[in-house]
């Protein structure tokens, strides 16, 4: 995944929309993690090489359009909320990903691909 407009700029290829990968160095805490996010654009790298850029605002909202991945998500566009709960982000869309909330841990690995793994394992 991508992060613009933050304080990070990395990328990770070849992931699974929101899925998991080993946590590696360089965690993310809660405040860290907090400036991190807020405000990015997060380009999240779909398993078909499709990017799906979501914006993270400052409010705690998020905003996206699914573009040519609208047949997976089930609509063109979609609002949801983020939030840091601990040392994970969570979020929750409004449609996508049947309206349940995720929460991932967020790490820098030493090349500075942004890793996560979710909080269910």
């Amino acid at each position: 995944m991508r992060l613009s407009g933050s304080v990070l700029r990395a990328c990770v290829a070849g992931l699974a929309v929101w899925a998991s990968a080993p946590l590696c160095a360089g965690e993310l805490r809660g405040p860290e993690l907090k400036v991190a996010v807020a405000g990015a654009t997060l380009a999240l790298d779909s398993p078909i090489g499709i990017a799906l850029p979501i914006v993270f605002a400052h409010d705690g909202t998020m905003t996206s359009e699914a573009g040519t991945l609208s047949f997976l998500l089930g609509s063109s566009r979609d609002v949801g909320r983020w939030w840091i709960a601990g040392d994970k982000l969570c979020k929750r869309w409004q449609v996508w990903f049947e309206n349940k909330t995720k929460c991932v841990w967020v790490g820098i690995a030493p090349d500075n691909r942004i890793t996560w793994r979710h909080a269910d394992g």
